[in-house]
């Protein structure tokens, strides 16, 4: 299927755009052209072919998904009560060494069961990617132990929460798990790729 995409704002971020003032290469009174998960062409609504579909989103900017490189939306637990202690001058170790901390969180995803943690993630990426967020990084998944033994688990918790609508890498060097969401699970259409963009690689 083809259509056209119009905003009043549309964010590139091609570099064959950029310019000093306007490193984001937007377009004013952008278009951008779809054909099946692909954008085949970008531009100035003026420009559109005459018989293309055009779908107008009006005074809105349209922009590249998000990429949120560290919100760790799995977790389990609560660490308000902490909150009061900082901001009263508490000290950090101090709230570690009475069992609080990280080390509280790390204990309440290990007692947590999978079911919950899918629950929780299902609720936190809605919102996330609502905001458009499209690609999450987090190891939040990795606190638990059983996630460590066995790296099928992040993997499996968001599968759970989102289905299988999604593609999976991983960054070895900060220890987090990518995952380009599609937004397929909103009762959206699944984000867009480049005419460029490599198919994802397999597991």
């Amino acid at each position: 299927m083809r259509v056209a995409h119009v905003a009043r704002r549309l964010v590139t971020c091609d570099p064959a755009r950029a310019t000093g003032t306007d490193p984001l290469g937007a377009i004013k009174d952008g278009a951008l052209i779809v054909e099946g998960d692909r954008v085949a062409w970008v531009g100035k609504h003026e420009d559109l072919p005459m018989d293309t579909p055009v779908v107008d989103h009006g005074d809105v900017v349209l922009t590249p998904g998000l990429v949120d490189a560290h919100t760790h939306a799995c977790w389990a637990g609560s660490r308000h009560a902490e909150y009061a202690v900082r901001m009263a001058g508490g000290d950090y170790e101090a709230i570690a060494r009475a069992g609080g901390g990280i080390v509280s969180t790390h204990r309440a995803v290990a007692a947590a069961t999978f079911e919950s943690l899918a629950s929780t993630l299902r609720g936190r990426l809605a919102r996330m990617a609502a905001l458009g967020v499209t690609t999450h990084a987090s190891f939040g998944a990795l606190r638990n132990p059983a996630a460590l033994a066995q790296n099928s688990v992040p993997k499996a918790l968001v599968e759970a929460a989102i289905g299988s609508g999604f593609h999976w890498a991983f960054l070895g060097c900060a220890g987090a798990a990518l995952v380009g969401m599609t937004i397929a699970f909103l009762g959206r259409d699944p984000p867009l790729r480049t005419a460029a963009t490599p198919e994802p690689a397999g597991d």
